[in-house]
């Protein structure tokens, strides 16, 4: 009687095992990939959405359609060849397929050259224009060396730290002697920016112009500003 018990036991614990694999396993037809969950953590931009991360599975990755599971970190690594997303998790869920956890890249600066036009990073890298969907994002222009990237980035990041200055300018342009003109989104004035170097003193004075002096002489006042000088503020009229 107690061999039929243990017999009995180790039935039911091999059932179990078996069920407990079928619910892991996923499957899917050839219709549609068997992804049941996916979350999108972006900050308000629209490069990757479900639609488009659905399709770029189908499109781009070779699936098995007879398989009965896939490998999930070959999926990670197809994700991570997508150059709109930052990283990515994806995992098994107990019933229900695959779920995939996607985290964007968030384009802070849009290049504009006369070959091409691309995007730099919150954290300083690359990432193509997309034709789907296009960032309203601060623009830079002109003549952009690729060795200037970096310190278009951290200029980039210093505007859209300050809301003011985030309002404020609407463009960076780099002239033929590498030098910055920062385009306000208002009035028709031009601010003379200098080189890369003593940004933060060069904002200060910048601040310092509209908050002391366009109330007093109003927006139209000047053409350009001057903040190239150290310790100094060159305006001219218009």
């Amino acid at each position: 009687m107690a061999v039929i018990i243990k017999i009995f036991k180790w039935v039911f614990i091999i059932c179990l095992f078996i069920t407990l694999i079928s619910f892991t396993s996923v499957s899917f037809n050839k219709d549609e990939f068997s992804i049941s969950k996916i979350h999108i953590d972006s900050i308000s931009q629209n490069f990757i959405t479900e639609d488009i991360l659905r399709k770029y599975l189908k499109d781009d990755f070779s699936f098995n359609s007879d398989s009965t599971s896939f490998d999930l970190q070959l999926i990670e690594l197809a994700l991570n060849d997508n150059p709109y997303i930052k990283n990515n998790q994806v995992f098994y869920e107990l019933s229900n397929g695959v779920s995939l956890n996607i985290k964007t890249r968030n384009p802070l600066l849009r290049i504009l050259t006369n070959d091409t036009t691309y995007y730099i990073t919150d954290d300083c890298s690359l990432m193509p224009f997309s034709s789907d969907f296009t960032s309203r994002s601060l623009v830079a222009s002109g003549n952009i060396r690729f060795t200037q990237q970096s310190s278009l980035c951290e200029l980039s990041k210093y505007i859209n730290s300050n809301e003011f200055l985030k309002s404020l300018i609407g463009q960076i342009y780099i002239d033929y002697n590498s030098e910055i003109i920062l385009i306000p989104r208002i009035g028709n004035n031009e601010i003379l920016f200098g080189n890369f170097n003593n940004i933060d003193i060069k904002f200060n004075k910048l601040l310092m112009f509209y908050t002391k002096i366009i109330p007093k002489k109003g927006w139209q006042f000047y053409s350009k500003i001057n903040l190239a000088f150290e310790d100094q503020i060159i305006c001219s009229k218009n």
